[in-house]
This record gives structure tokens, C-alpha cells and sequence, in this order.
């Protein structure tokens, strides 16, 4: 079925539609209170001009119902023999998918499918209420988010139905949390009875939207700094306009029992956050709460307060992160309390200067540096000198790397435990002058000088989305020049790359 663009399919009250094959909504599909649609169909496409919506009328409380229905009822044998056609579609049990294209759907969407409902191409949102009403009912994210308005809600979620986020990109979205508000996110990861929901709790702060995936922690990009037992879940969390030091929120994660590593004490145990440069790290231990939300005795939850959330699906800072997990309270005993880290230029070689505030049971500090494959390599072991009050250290690295460098210190104590410092970054040109970027801010043209040694240089501006607007062009050997006066006033990005490989990145302010 295809409702055309500037067309209306009206269901009024008491009205029942079965639908067994797939439908395309172009127009309005207007769904009046008590009218229902059972559908039985694969594919359920809304297109940009799509309205699903309870006669037009956003209101929150549809009593309208869109029941995505398997296995299929049984098609008569009579009507089989009339068209052959429709044995497929008699007593069929299948994947249903929906490609939602973000339209505002206000309909009592009833998850009656036992073989899965898949987002496919575009995210889905609701603007009604999304019920889960039957055993390994599942809505599954692949690479999209499922979309809760600020007006809309759940109710049936639980240990064999939910939403599943089976991707890293694959999340579930909710619109305009309010200061002092709070939503449940029914999420697990992709197999059955794996429900790990996760509450938040905005305690400071503005309304915001928040986005929230688990996955398996054996693929979480961080997974493997954290040595010690923990839950076999990674929890990310972001927001979209939270501004550092105004906002704050409360984060609550639930695991079952099953998803525990040897080991793991829900006695004593924290939610840890991974920072920008993948160490775990957490704020407080206590013990979990059991049977949350009304689940089982077997499930735990386990809150981190007080979290900024960062605005983007990846970034992270040395406060707050984007992923979290959580392990026992033992994993936050650091070998060393570390002071201050430092890298500086003395000859062209690289000197590294850090200093602890105290060591207990300290063995040895390995100082590592990010080659030319963004892989990191060891360069140098110091012991350390285990005194309670703390020590002072140098190292100096000689080495022809030019560019921007990345170093880091692994902080080993005696029994093995192990925690990373935070990433310096230092410019190393070997005598050659620096890259300079000039004038900045700019109104007409921007100039590029780089290095003699960057034989293979390249410079890019890019807009905040990522799109390529200006190619420099190369002045002489050593300078290049960018054309601003077309683009329009604000932020943009300076990419500088050799050969193929990234030097350095500035932000451009057009005036």
C-alpha cells in the first residue's frame, strides 16, 4: 500500500485495518483514537513528506494503535487457490523492518514480533508510546537511533524485550529532558536477555537531548585499559548542548548477573568513565542496588553522580568520558598519584619532566610515544623511586620524528596494575621554523608557512560539518595562501597534512 504525497488515509474510531504487505507513507496516514492498524508486512517506509499522526493532532496521549504483528494469521485455502500470491504471507513468521525517516510517528506503536523489528537506512520517532507486549519482542538500532520525543514514552520493557543497540552507532535518542527530569533507557546489547538499562537524572542544568548505547565491553574502543573484574557491558553516553561546569547529571547502569567477569563484588564497586585518552577512571564505590526498576534479584545498578556529559558520540576529557563500565572499587588504587607531566623543546630533542605527589608499592614508569602509524611504542623504562612523599623525574628523547608528537607514561606499581597519565602533544621541526598560520582571525586571505622539510605539504579548510570548502594554493616553496572572501563569517577548520599523513589542525576564525 502507498499513500501518495498530499493524500490522507483516515482511520476512524473503532476502525481496523490488516495490512499484509508492505506500505510507503508519502502523505498523512491519520490513525483516530481507538482505531487500529494490525500490520503484518516487511517493510513499513515513511517518506520526507510523511505525517503518521492521531488525526494531525501532536498530542501525547494517542489512543491510537499500530500493531506490528508475526507470525502471520493463516490465509484461507479458498483465497490461496483463487491467488497463489498469497501463501507468503500466511502463517509466515519474519523480520519486520521500518525505514522511519526521522517523521514524528504519534501512534501506540505495540512490538508484537518475535522475530525482530529493524530500523533500516533512517532513524525512527516516536512522538506516542513504543510497548513491548510479548516475549523476545525486540526493536532493533543496527547504524540508527530509535527517537523518543520529549513527548513520548515506553511502557513493557524488560528482561526479554527491549531495544536493542546491536551497533556502536546504533543508539537510542531522548528529546527535551528537563532540569529534574529523568528517563529510562530500555536498552541491551544484541543477544536476548541481556537487559542493561541505564537511567538518567539531570540534577544542574538546561533541557537537553541525550543519547545512549551499550555494547559488548570486548569491542569498546577503550576496553582494553581496564584489567580488572568487571561487567561485560560499555555504556555511551553523550548529550547535545550540555555546557561544561552548567550542567550535571546522575547516571545509573543495570547489569544481570550473568554479564559479571570472575571476580567481580557488587558488594563494593563503581561505575567507571573512560577519558579522552582511554584510562578508566572513577569518582565513588558503594554497593549495588538489586531487583532496580522492579527487575529480578539478579540484576544490580550501579549510579555515578555529579557527570558532564560531552556533546559529541566520541570526545571525551580528563573529568568526564563518553563510555562507561563498571568494575570492582579496587581498580581505582593507582600505583602512583601523579603531579604534574611536562614536554618541552631543548635542542631539538624532546625533554619529558613529570613529578609524583606519592608512590606506594611503585615499580617503574614506561614512557611511550605515538609513531608515524598511530601506534604506541615504548622508548624508555625509568624506576621508580617508591617514596611515599613522591619523586621528580626527566627523561629526554632524541629522537627524528618530526611533526606533532604524542607521549604518554604507563605507571606500573609491583603487583602489575597499571594506569596511564594523561597524552602531551609537542610540535619537533628540528630547527626549521614552525608552522605559522597568519592572520588569524582573517577576513580575506590566510597564509601557511610551513617547514623546508615538509617536501609533500597540503593544506584544507573545512566547514564544522566535515564538508571541504577551500584548497590552498601553494605561493612559493614554503607558504600557501587561502581565499576566505566567499565563505561566510565564523568557525572553520585548518587541516596541514605531508604526504598523505596529518601535521596539524587550527581553528580558522572568519571575520
Amino acid at each position: 500500500m502507498q499513500i501518495d504525497n498530499g493524500c490522507t488515509l483516515e482511520l476512524q474510531t473503532g476502525a481496523v485495518l490488516n495490512l499484509y504487505g508492505d506500505i510507503t507513507v508519502n502523505g498523512t496516514l491519520a490513525v483516530s483514537t481507538g482505531a487500529t492498524i494490525n500490520y503484518y508486512g516487511k517493510n513499513w517506509v515513511n517518506g520526507n513528506t510523511a505525517q503518521v499522526t492521531n488525526n494531525g493532532t501532536l498530542t501525547g496521549t494517542p489512543g491510537n494503535a499500530v500493531n506490528f504483528i508475526t507470525p502471520q494469521p493463516s490465509v484461507p485455502a479458498s483465497w490461496l487457490t483463487a491467488r497463489a500470491a498469497l501463501s507468503s504471507y500466511s502463517g509466515a513468521t519474519q523480520t519486520q523492518n521500518i525505514d522511519g525517516n526521522d517523521i514524528p510517528m504519534n501512534i501506540v506503536m505495540h512490538v508484537q514480533n518475535t522475530s525482530n523489528i529493524n530500523l533500516v537506512n533512517t532513524n525512527t520517532r516516536i512522538s506516542g508510546q513504543l510497548s513491548f507486549d510479548v516475549a523476545n519482542g525486540y526493536v532493533v538500532t543496527n547504524t540508527n537511533e530509535f527517537v523518543f520525543t520529549n513527548i513520548a514514552s515506553w511502557i513493557g520493557a524488560s528482561t526479554d524485550r527491549y531495544i536493542q543497540t546491536n551497533a556502536n552507532t546504533g543508539r537510542v535518542r531522548k528529546i527535551g529532558i528537563a532540569n529534574g527530569g529523568s528517563f529510562l533507557f530500555p536498552v541491551g546489547y544484541a543477544i536476548p536477555n541481556s537487559y542493561t538499562p541505564a537511567n538518567l537524572l539531570v540534577t544542574t542544568g538546561a533541557t537537553d537531548n541525550y543519547h545512549v548505547n551499550v555494547n559488548d565491553f570486548a569491542t569498546s574502543p577503550t576496553n582494553e585499559f581496564l584489567v580488572t573484574p568487571n561487567v561485560a557491558r560499555t555504556w555511551q553516553v553523550y548529550s547535545d548542548l550540555n555546557t561544561a561546569g552548567n550542567t550535571s547529571v546522575s547516571l545509573s547502569f543495570v547489569h544481570y548477573s550473568s554479564l559479571q567477569t570472575a571476580g567481580y563484588n557488587t558488594s563494593n564497586s563503581a561505575v567507571f568513565f573512560a577519558t579522552d585518552i582511554g584510562n578508566w577512571r572513577s569518582k565513588s564505590c558503594a554497593a549495588e542496588v538489586a531487583a532496580p526498576y522492579g527487575l529480578p534479584s539478579n540484576y544490580y545498578s550501579q549510579t555515578i553522580a555529579s557527570v558532564e556529559l560531552p556533546t559529541c558520540a566520541t570526545c571525551a576529557t580528563q573529568a568526564n568520558g563518553v563510555y562507561y563500565t563498571k568494575s570492582n572499587c579496587t581498580a581505582i588504587i593507582l600505583p602512583v598519584k601523579l603531579g604534574t607531566f611536562t614536554a618541552s623543546l631543548n635542542n631539538c630533542a624532546v625533554e619529558l619532566k613529570w613529578n609524583t605527589l606519592s608512590e606506594v608499592n611503585s615499580k617503574s614508569f614506561t614512557v611511550e610515544r605515538m609513531d608515524q602509524t598511530y601506534k604506541w611504542i615504548t622508548i624508555a623504562d625509568v624506576t621508580a623511586s617508591g617514596r611515599m612523599n613522591g619523586s621528580g623525574y626527566t627523561y629526554t628523547d632524541y629522537t627524528t620524528q618530526a611533526g606533532e608528537l604524542f607521549y604518554r607514561l604507563k605507571m606500573t606499581d609491583a603487583d602489575g596494575t597499571f594506569t596511564y597519565s594523561n597524552t602531551l602533544q609537542i610540535n619537533r621541526w628540528c630547527g626549521n621554523a614552525a608552522v605559522q598560520v597568519y592572520p588569524n582571525p582573517a577576513k580575506d586571505q590566510v597564509y601557511v608557512s610551513v617547514p623546508e622539510a615538509l617536501h609533500n605539504s597540503s593544506v584544507t579548510l573545512y566547514n564544522n560539518t566535515g564538508k571541504r570548502l577551500v584548497t590552498a594554493v601553494q605561493r612559493n616553496g614554503t607558504v600557501w595562501r587561502l581565499n576566505l572572501s566567499t565563505l561566510p563569517a565564523g568557525v572553520y577548520l585548518l587541516q596541514i597534512t605531508d604526504a598523505g599523513k596529518l601535521i596539524r589542525t587550527e581553528k580558522i576564525i572568519k571575520q
